[in-house]
């Protein structure tokens, strides 16, 4: 049975009752305002959030028990239910700062981890910069994604999402004005049902294994738990797209790091990994991992507790790099490392248009594969700049002796990195100039700043899709720091979402320790990274999926004579300074580098005990792993100053 409520009403904006015009129990309705008051037992008046429903009700003039249940609208209770995790966003300089759940420090546009099923909340602080979660990576409202999502395009409030079950496994957030302020937004199922349920346990163990292993006296709780061996476990998980690093615990120990039981070496990307202590999964509160290569935990942990850590996929691939082969054997560029392979590749130089290769899994020498700009009277390239995508490598020529005389080059070439041969017109750059260097993200390839004949450097940041010929196009400026402006000889690294650029000399010093990155989705100018941990011009830079390794390099502020042993390194998804990675087997001044995924190396330039003698040395070492780097074998010949270097697929 329905109970009939008189309203009281006015038409009149603005108007709102006292307490002396309501007994408990009655409504006023303010038609012109579509505001519904009550009295509460306080004796104050209080008003219901508005809804669509009210004007309906104005007709009527009154409303049963069961339509005061909807007057209050959904999105006012589905904002007030609980969130499984809460991020604080609030709006920077062309960025989404997120902070809280599980950013324990500021962190501008991060790739976001989400689980289907839950709910979070985003609550902003971002006026001026709607942020909508979008099915594509763009501006505007057009491709918002709405299942699951209230106050979808808010800038200041609460923006609530709960991830449906059938939401696809990639998402983006977005201002609705800044191509700038984006990231991506992965989903995958709850790590609650990744593991094995009870169907899965009942089909686990067959009936076979297990009655051929039954005693016949019966089988007490110690034989039942030693029953089946762990590695029948482990063939049958069903954790596909994980990978998996134990670590038994010392007392009070709280880091884990480096080589778990297995000899795993620990390699992350940030708010992409489960950590459990004996089986319990541990909140993103309770530990620290922002480095891609630590855990800290808040609580010392108990002698013998075992910590397993498990990295997850991204869009169903594993997260980091990481092959666990040694050199001798098996390939090190699977994973999300998509700019590179097996193959290492140097490229030209002085008095040599020649490329060299050498593989990567296995010490030793490098082959000759062809030349560059061949059909002229060129017999040197210098200042190369170079970028791949595994199947390609395009090289831009630097500074060239073509048609018989030095000149500035435009030109692009590329070669097919799985075939030996010479290079191939691919098109050209903006700008002549030669110095500059190389990076790429697995489908695009970027050529940032250099140094033209006139004695000036540029600033310019090219970009070409590897798998299309053509000419290059504009992607934005380097950035500059104090008085220091445009940038050459400096290094490259980086990861499929952020290039770095690190060091290089200016128009006005010699040397530099700035570091600053892009957002290779965001087309613009560079932007603060931080700094190295000494100045350095002429060095090389590589990567693998977390880490970004810078070596050798000249560092004289003002000047050119100083060569340099030092390898540093940076988490390539955290902003912040570098930090000491160990040393070369030789000091050099315009040496490069390449990785493929688990391996950097560091070759050719000057040698720093041998004057200024060229080398064909060829180092190396485990990104993951801290430490001096050992001998590789050699470059085919000594012409190696002024080269450059990338990695590709030898198949």
């Amino acid at each position: 049975m329905t109970t009939k409520i008189k309203l009281k009403k006015s038409s009149v904006s603005g108007n709102t009752p006292g307490t002396s015009d309501l007994e408990y129990g009655e409504l006023a309705l303010n038609f012109a305002d579509g505001k519904l008051f009550y009295k509460n037992s306080s004796n104050q008046i209080k008003s219901f959030v508005d809804s669509a429903l009210v004007e309906s009700l104005i007709s009527a003039n009154s409303v049963d028990s069961s339509q005061v249940l909807s007057l209050v609208d959904s999105d006012y209770i589905e904002l007030r239910k609980p969130a499984d995790a809460t991020f604080d966003v609030a709006s920077g300089s062309g960025v989404y700062n997120f902070t809280k759940d599980g950013f324990p420090s500021s962190t501008s546009n991060p790739t976001l981890h989400l689980q289907r099923g839950l709910t979070y909340h985003f609550v902003l602080n971002a006026s001026g910069h709607p942020f909508y979660i979008n099915t594509t990576n763009t501006t505007g409202t057009g491709s918002a994604y709405n299942s699951g999502v209230t106050n979808n395009g808010a800038a200041t409030g609460t923006i609530k999402f709960t991830v449906p079950m059938d939401a696809p496994s990639t998402l983006h957030y977005n201002c609705q004005y800044h191509s700038s302020m984006n990231g991506a937004i992965y989903i995958t199922d709850s790590s609650v049902t990744s593991g094995i349920d009870s169907a899965a346990t009942i089909s686990l163990i067959d009936s076979a294994y297990v009655a051929a292993r039954a005693p016949a006296a019966g089988t007490d709780s110690a034989t039942v738990i030693s029953l089946i061996d762990s590695a029948y476990i482990q063939d049958r998980q069903m954790g596909v797209g994980f990978a998996l690093y134990e670590y038994n615990a010392t007392n009070n120990q709280t880091t884990f790091e480096d080589s778990d039981i297995a000899g795993n070496v620990l390699s992350y990307s940030q708010n992409n990994i489960l950590v459990h202590y004996n089986g319990i999964l541990l909140s993103t509160t309770e530990y620290t991992a922002t480095d891609g290569s630590t855990v800290v935990l808040d609580d010392g942990a108990d002698s013998g507790a075992i910590i397993m850590i498990a990295r997850y996929a991204e869009g169903g691939q594993d997260s980091a790099s990481g092959s666990s082969s040694q050199y001798g054997g098996g390939g090190g560029s699977g994973g999300s490392f998509s700019w590179g392979g097996d193959r290492g590749f140097k490229f030209a130089g002085s008095q040599t248009i020649a490329i060299d290769y050498f593989d990567m899994t296995s010490t030793g020498n490098a082959s000759d594969f062809g030349d560059l700009r061949t059909g002229g009277s060129t017999s040197q390239l210098i200042g190369t700049a170079a970028a791949s995508n595994g199947t390609r490598a395009v090289v831009a020529c630097g500074r060239n002796n073509y048609s018989g005389s030095y000149s500035d080059d435009n030109t692009l070439e590329y070669i097919t990195c799985a075939t030996t041969g010479n290079g191939t017109d691919f098109g050209d750059l903006s700008v002549a100039r030669y110095q500059g260097a190389g990076m790429g993200d697995g489908t695009k390839g970027y050529f940032t700043g250099g140094y033209v004949s006139t004695g000036d450097y540029k600033d310019e940041i090219d970009y070409v899709t590897i798998a299309t010929t053509g000419n290059a196009s504009d992607f934005g400026n380097m950035n500059s720091y104090d008085s220091y402006t445009a940038r050459g000889y400096h290094a490259t690294a980086g990861d499929a979402t952020y290039g770095i650029m690190a060091g290089g000399s200016s128009n006005n010093a010699g040397a530099h320790n700035y570091i600053q990155y892009i957002t290779y989705a965001s087309p613009g100018n560079a932007q603060d990274f931080g700094d190295l941990t000494r100045t350095a011009s002429r060095f090389g830079g590589c990567s693998d999926a977390t880490r970004s390794v810078f070596s050798g390099g000249s560092h004289e502020t003002g000047g050119s004579g100083n060569k340099d042993d030092t390898i540093d390194y940076v988490t390539t998804q955290t902003t912040g300074n570098a930090t000491d990675f160990g040393d070369a087997t030789y000091g050099s001044q315009s040496a490069v580098s390449c990785s493929n995924g688990t391996y950097g190396t560091h070759m050719g330039g000057y040698d720093g005990d041998a004057g200024y003698a060229e080398v064909n040395k060829i180092d190396y070492f485990t990104i993951q792993t801290t430490g001096n780097a050992s001998d590789f074998g050699d470059l085919v010949s000594t012409n190696n100053l002024n080269t450059a270097a990338a990695s590709g697929n030898a198949s």
